[in-house]
């Protein structure tokens, strides 16, 4: 099944019939990241019959992504649009009647020409932008074992070691969350999780998700309990966590040039820890992802995300493998053109 349709001056009217178009603003800070913008808006929107509009009518604003929802989906988003993590505004087109008081300018302009239709840019839903600054990893709440109490404190970020330096920022953690298709997915674990931001971000998401942490600094625990997870502490290449079988993991990667041999370790461990239709999703240092791509595959799973990001200076990769039997090859029509489009 195609998600993704190139619209034409014949076309257009037959599906505006039934779907309005929403307009994705890129948030600033990923605004060069559009290839997974556009993945992970699919991702939240493809359940609701979404469908990506390969030739935006906005290609001339920057940072903007459109996709057909079915009009009658459009009340049930804005509880998913918030939790997205690469756009942070979103829109409606309007080609006939007009609200005036809803209506937003790009570049001084307000009314657009597209397929010979005239159309205006309409409010939809934007992110509160208290809240995203409450989730980041500047400022959340977290809990430390610190002197054998435990202690509440704000902007946890690592104890500054090579290995502790943690603080994946929250569109990064929303982003990675939505790669993994979380609306088909159930049981999550991080076995990286650090401060947590990868789990806060999947527990503030509102989703029926059932959350799992793991990690070998035992300072942490109180605070990855505290967002809601069920949390093992220990190193997640030797623990059989419950005898839980994870439907996806998500984790960011230590980034220390030596830990690659643990995070080989940690995979093969998850590994049988998953589904035959699990997931996992990763972000990594550069000079890392060839050897855990290669490793993956030995271990059977197939690529299904690949993308390379400058994080403020640091390079890393994103990458999303599925198990044997994961059914996200049915999309994969989808993410492969995305790549040639972007």
């Amino acid at each position: 099944m195609e998600h993704y349709v190139t619209v034409s001056d014949q076309n257009l009217d037959m599906l505006l019939d039934a779907h309005t178009i929403l307009i994705g603003s890129l948030r600033n800070s990923r605004i060069r990241c559009k290839q997974l913008a556009i993945v992970e808006m699919y991702a939240v929107l493809e359940p609701f019959g979404g469908i990506f509009i390969t030739n935006c009518p906005l290609a001339g604003i920057k940072g903007k992504i459109a996709f057909f929802v079915p009009v009658k989906e459009l009340t049930a988003l804005p509880h998913l649009l918030r939790t997205i993590g690469y756009c942070d505004a979103f829109y409606t087109l309007s080609f006939d009647d007009i609200d005036e008081n809803r209506v937003v300018s790009f570049d001084n302009q307000t009314v657009f020409a597209w397929k010979k239709h005239n159309f205006w840019v309409s409010e939809f839903f934007t992110q509160d932008p208290a809240v995203y600054q409450a989730q980041s990893s500047h400022n959340r709440p977290f809990r430390i074992i610190s002197n054998g109490a435990v202690k509440d404190i704000t902007g946890y970020r690592g104890d500054g070691s090579a290995l502790g330096r943690r603080a994946l920022p929250a569109e990064d953690c929303r982003c990675m969350l939505h790669l993994s298709f979380p609306l088909e997915r159930f049981q999550l674990l991080d076995p990286f999780a650090g401060s947590g931001g990868i789990i806060y971000a999947a527990s503030a998401a509102g989703l029926s998700l059932e959350l799992y942490s793991a990690d070998i600094d035992d300072t942490l625990s109180p605070g990855l309990e505290m967002y809601g997870a069920r949390h093992f502490c220990g190193d997640s290449a030797q623990l059989d966590f419950g005898g839980t079988l994870f439907d996806a993991v998500i984790s960011e990667t230590p980034f220390a040039p030596d830990a690659i041999d643990t995070i080989l370790s940690v995979l093969s461990n998850v590994a049988r820890h998953l589904k035959s239709s699990g997931r996992i999703t990763l972000m990594c240092a550069r000079y890392q992802s060839q050897r855990i791509r290669t490793h993956l595959k030995t271990l059977g799973f197939h690529e299904y995300l690949f993308y390379s990001i400058d994080r403020k200076g640091t390079e890393v990769d994103i990458i999303a493998y599925s198990g044997t039997g994961d059914p996200v090859r049915e999309k994969m029509a989808f993410l492969n053109r995305i790549k040639v489009i972007y």
